[in-house]
């Protein structure tokens, strides 16, 4: 999957920005619209793998410098 500008290792293909897994999802929807499945297309299987990666990874706390302003609802 190099014509979708990901990133390969040891697990398969990796996922690193927004338009990287809006690209592995179109080319799911392309090949399971060709009848493929996971169990038989390892593209597929690899593909199903780096969009469950890429949903599954933490998101970055929201963070900002400084201290609440009083009365804001941000004082935990």
């Amino acid at each position: 999957m190099s014509g979708l500008g990901m990133g390969g290792s040891a697990r398969g293909t990796v996922l690193k920005t927004v338009s990287d897994y809006r690209a592995a999802l179109r080319r799911v929807a392309e090949l399971r619209g060709e009848g493929e499945r996971a169990e038989t297309n390892m593209d597929l299987a690899d593909l199903e793998g780096a969009i469950a990666r890429y949903v599954a990874k933490p998101d970055r706390p929201a963070t900002r410098k400084g201290r609440p302003k009083e009365g804001s609802s941000d004082t935990t």
